[in-house]
């Protein structure tokens, strides 16, 4: 039996050094593995982030797509119904001259009819 008081053989020490020195490397490696999981792990969230921010960018482009038909349909409406409304305008004032034009032939022939009693 080995007395307690006698230090242990050289390859204890030795291998009791290498735990010494091992540990701490152990820690580290352990911890940068982590790191690299966590940096992992931040990658795919902002790759997910970026793949939904795509959606939504091309869910936004069709919808001003949408938009933008939408007021060229409304710009050529409008310009028809301005059209609709000068044509109806312009009846108006033809049929104007027209109104006119019957009231002086009729009170030409009233005025005829009272002066020469016809």
């Amino acid at each position: 039996q080995p007395d307690a008081r006698q230090p242990p053989p050289p390859q204890q020490q030795q291998h009791a050094q290498l735990q010494l020195v091992r540990a701490p490397q152990h820690a580290y490696y352990e911890s940068r593995e982590q790191a690299a999981t966590q940096v992992q792990e931040s990658i795919q969230q902002l790759s997910q982030l970026f793949n939904r921010l795509a959606e939504m960018v091309q869910q936004q482009g069709e919808l001003v797509e949408r938009i933008d038909a939408d007021v060229e349909a409304a710009e050529e409406f409008t310009n028809r119904g301005i059209e609709r409304l000068q044509r109806a305008a312009d009846g108006a004032r033809s049929n104007r001259m027209l109104m006119v034009k019957v009231a002086t032939v009729l009170a030409v022939f009233g005025v005829g009819f009272v002066l020469f009693g016809i």
